[in-house]
């Protein structure tokens, strides 16, 4: 008998903010005794990882802050990798009129994973495809492209 599949648990990231905080708290420090630790270290291999280590987790606090301050990861573009946009709620600001943007909706995937769409000049928010896109909660501008 197969195990049932695990299901998605969407992450509200409001409702994470102070235990990210606290995380980001926590990195920095083990950053600062890293860096303690390497300035009293002479030798040469031992200094190059605990380089290493520092920057790894002062690497882990940036990205875990820039989550925290509203920054999302987008879907990675195969030749460039993983990107981070800002997240714009749509009750906050509206994108351009015909701009493709990323769109994340509640209904699909959690509102985890972003869709390239646009809203048209009635407010209505489209799929690239020209299907229309129902409950889109967040949009951000495409990484690398050039606002309209």
């Amino acid at each position: 008998m197969n195990a049932p599949l695990p299901t998605h648990v969407p992450r509200n990231r409001d409702a994470d903010r102070a235990e990210a905080e606290r995380l980001v708290g926590e990195l920095y420090k083990q950053v600062t005794l890293v860096n303690e630790t390497a300035d009293v270290t002479t030798e040469t291999i031992a200094l190059a990882e605990l380089n290493r280590l520092s920057a790894d987790l002062r690497f882990a606090a940036d990205l875990l802050f820039a989550y925290q301050a509203g920054l999302a990861v987008s879907t990675p573009d195969p030749a460039t990798g993983l990107m981070l946009v800002e997240r714009i709620a749509v009750v906050t600001e509206r994108p351009p009129v015909d701009e493709i943007v990323l769109i994340w909706m509640a209904d699909k995937l959690g509102g985890q994973l972003p869709w390239l769409g646009h809203m048209d000049e009635r407010g209505g928010w489209w799929y690239v495809d020209s299907g229309a896109a129902r409950g889109v909660t967040h949009w951000a501008y495409r990484p690398g492209a050039t606002p309209l």
